[in-house]
C-alpha cells in the first residue's frame, strides 16, 4: 500500500516538474530533465487510471478537481509510459451492462460484462 501511495505522489508531480519552461535540473553528469523526458520509451506500460483529484480549498469547486484530473491524465498519456484507462463515466458503462445482463437489451448488441480492462495503478490527488 505504501508503494502505491508513493507511486501516486511521484506520478502526480513528475509531469508538473517536467513541464516547466527553461528549467534545467541536473544530478551529477546525467541528462537534463528535458533530455530524459524526450528519450523514447519501449518498456512495459502499466495500466493506470486517474480516479479523482479533489480541490480542498475553501473557495474551490469540483470543476477544478475534474479539470486537474483531466490535465494529469493527458500529461501521463503523453509520456507514452502508461496505458491510460478512463474511469470518468464508469457508472454509465455499468448501467449499460446491467441492461444487457437483465435481458432488456438485445443480446447481440448489449454491452458485455467482464470486458472492462482493470487498472494496475490508481492515482488520487488533492
Amino acid at each position: 500500500m505504501r508503494a502505491h501511495a508513493l507511486i501516486a505522489v511521484i506520478l502526480f508531480f513528475a509531469p508538473i516538474a517536467c513541464a516547466s519552461d527553461g528549467a534545467t535540473v541536473r544530478y551529477g553528469n546525467g541528462p537534463s530533465m528535458e533530455e530524459a523526458w524526450r528519450q523514447p520509451y519501449n518498456g512495459p506500460k502499466a495500466r493506470l487510471a486517474v480516479v479523482k483529484v479533489v480541490d480542498k480549498t475553501a473557495t474551490g469547486s469540483s470543476d477544478i478537481g475534474d479539470g486537474l484530473a483531466d490535465m494529469l491524465t493527458t500529461a501521463l498519456f503523453h509520456t507514452n509510459r502508461y496505458v491510460m484507462l478512463d474511469r470518468t463515466d464508469l457508472a454509465d458503462v455499468m448501467t449499460e451492462q446491467d441492461l444487457a445482463s437483465a435481458g432488456r437489451a438485445n443480446v447481440n448488441t448489449g454491452a458485455p460484462i467482464g470486458e472492462l480492462e482493470g487498472a494496475e495503478l490508481l492515482v488520487f490527488g488533492a
